[in-house]
């Protein structure tokens, strides 16, 4: 039943395939052309699409899991849409034009893309992973805990990689410039900014994990397990904001050898270590506390990186 409905969505939304990549290619070129807000724009009436139709085709039409892929499909046509006109309508100064492919160029785009790609096949691997790790130690409520974790580490992520994607053409644009004064104070108001979403989640984490976890789930077992997991697996989550700004500013005047070193580093060859040592040496606390070790060990190599490489701090 369950690969059923994964079939079901995935060869659902696989329709849609082109609209999602388009979105996410169109998404950051409006952003670069000066208009972030219709960027996020498109984003919100995107998500807005998504959660009506939801409705619609799950409770009213009864569609189940084919339904919701339909849902975010149709979602992803309406941003596209937005975003396409942006082009079309000549509102920046980014147009189309035929291409003309120069493998140099090429190669600059898939070298200075490959962080972003890192990051992104990294977070796949630590779910993978803890996955088999947690049905092997904890079985199917191990597994519900370490999925919330996941749902609320992702939301995270996705604040500190607003403020890194933010960053970057800021960065980019100041740096060719050479206002290394700007730089520095964009890089600084970056790290604050992640360090002030970091503390929050911190306190949460620490404090109240119950109040995020009960909003997945209110079987006391798994309320349980998961709060004391909450308060491991958060412990590096300052870390993850920094790492992520440095991997995002190297990427952005185009040291994409020093972006890669850091996120290879935090999201494959730290986290593996950290994932296959930790649980047996420390039992079911090394599983939470793994990713929380991979961020730490990677801040070391950061900082390390930004002295012997001068950033202008």
């Amino acid at each position: 039943m369950l690969f059923q409905g994964v079939k079901d969505y995935l060869l659902t939304f696989s329709l849609f395939s082109f609209f999602y990549v388009s979105v996410l290619v169109f998404e950051g070129a409006v952003r670069n052309d000066g208009e972030p807000r219709k960027s996020m724009m498109s984003l919100i009436l995107g998500a807005v699409i998504n959660a009506v139709l939801d409705y619609i085709f799950i409770f009213i039409f009864h569609w189940g899991l084919k339904g919701a892929a339909f849902a975010t499909g149709i979602g992803q046509i309406v941003s596209f849409a937005y975003l396409i006109f942006h082009f079309v309508l000549h509102k920046g100064k980014l147009h189309f034009i035929m291409p003309k492919f120069d493998m140099k160029d090429m190669g600059r785009i898939f070298k200075n893309g490959l962080p972003n790609f890192i990051s992104q096949m990294s977070i796949t691997l630590v779910i993978i992973a803890g996955n088999w790790i947690v049905i092997d130690m904890l079985g199917e409520t191990g597994v519900a805990a370490f999925s919330i974790l996941l749902y609320v580490n992702e939301f995270m992520i996705l604040g500190y990689q607003g403020i890194a994607e933010a960053l970057q053409p800021l960065v980019s644009f100041n740096y060719g410039a050479k206002e290394y004064g700007r730089v520095k104070t964009l890089v600084r108001l970056s790290v604050y900014m992640s360090l002030a979403i970091g503390i929050v989640m911190l306190l949460i984490s620490t404090l109240k994990p119950e109040l995020v976890i009960r909003l997945f789930n209110d079987e006391q077992n798994l309320i349980e397990l998961a709060s004391h997991a909450m308060r491991l697996f958060f412990i590096g989550i300052l870390f993850t904001g920094i790492n992520m700004i440095f991997a995002a500013y190297y990427q952005a005047i185009e040291k994409a050898k020093l972006s890669n070193t850091i996120q290879i580093l935090r999201g494959f060859v730290f986290v593996a270590i950290a994932l296959l040592t930790l649980p047996k040496l420390m039992g079911e606390n090394g599983l939470w506390i793994a990713v929380s070790v991979a961020e730490s060990l990677t801040l070391i190599v950061t900082l390390l990186l930004i002295k012997s490489n001068k950033l202008f701090l």
